[in-house]
């Protein structure tokens, strides 16, 4: 027995990782699956590190195709600081996730966790082939040389949109809500490794009672590849047609993080 023991107590030390990842997925699942309409998630790549990514399984269970079909766009699987997570060239890589139906809601939450190596800038995921000319589109980039992170989204009257500055060489999780039925002043919270983000770089506030849109996103690069490209790792991707309380988007920000094994 005492043989075994030693046996479990050695499996626990070589995997703490894996070990918190598969429970911060499982809290993730179990708690915000009614409202999830796609996650990328690197459990949905079984392939092995350094292969091309041409599909994702969706892990919401909802299906959604995560693909990108030409092979120069591609994306590599791969592991950043023991991290299982999807690497981005700066050229033109992208995961294209299929439309989404967003038009009878006002409120959404996005989680990112993601890696920027350099000073660099990108998108992390649009929704729209270019917030700036499609109302209802949202996104989230690291801007500024890569010294910050933005989250924001165009709606009928104007953008709201809170810019907050980040490091690099480092794994980040974030949660962005968004919700239209509030006031403008807080109609669009950040939340990092379990905070509610309370100072920023800049910030644009305007009035918003508008819906979201139905576009198909990308993950690494605007519109496919077109234009303002990432050049880093991306490890989640998860998308919510609500709003979450503060209490519980500061929750999933460690959750999030716990899923992708930073935690």
């Amino acid at each position: 027995m005492l043989h075994f023991a030693r046996q479990a107590q050695t499996a626990n030390r070589l995997a703490p990782r894996q070990t918190r990842s598969a429970r911060g997925t499982a809290a993730v699942r179990g708690k915000y699956s009614p409202s999830a309409r796609f996650w990328l998630h690197p459990d949905g790549a079984q392939v092995a590190s350094g292969t091309a990514i041409s599909a994702v399984r969706d892990w919401s269970g909802r299906n959604v195709s995560l693909s990108q079909g030409t092979a120069s766009k591609q994306p590599l699987s791969a592991g950043r600081e023991g991290v299982p997570c999807f690497t981005f060239d700066g050229v033109n890589d992208a995961i294209e996730v299929a439309a989404i139906d967003l038009t009878a809601t006002q409120a959404v939450t996005v989680a990112i966790v993601e890696f920027r190596p350099v000073a660099t800038g990108g998108t992390l995921y649009e929704f729209s082939p270019n917030l700036n000319f499609n109302f209802g589109g949202f996104g989230f980039f690291a801007n500024d040389a890569g010294q910050s992170f933005s989250g924001g989204y165009n709606g009928v009257t104007g953008y709201q949109l809170k810019v907050v500055t980040s490091a690099i060489g480092q794994w980040r999780s974030w949660v962005v809500v968004f919700n239209r039925a509030l006031p403008a002043a807080d109609e669009l919270s950040m939340f990092a490794q379990g905070q509610k983000i309370t100072t920023f770089a800049s910030v644009l506030a305007a009035e918003n009672t508008s819906f979201c849109g139905n576009f198909a996103g990308w993950i690494g690069s605007r519109n496919n590849g077109t234009a303002y490209p990432f050049s880093g790792s991306v490890a989640h991707v998860l998308l919510l047609d609500r709003a979450l309380s503060a209490q519980d988007a500061s929750a999933l920000s460690l959750e999030i993080a716990q899923a992708a094994g930073v935690a």
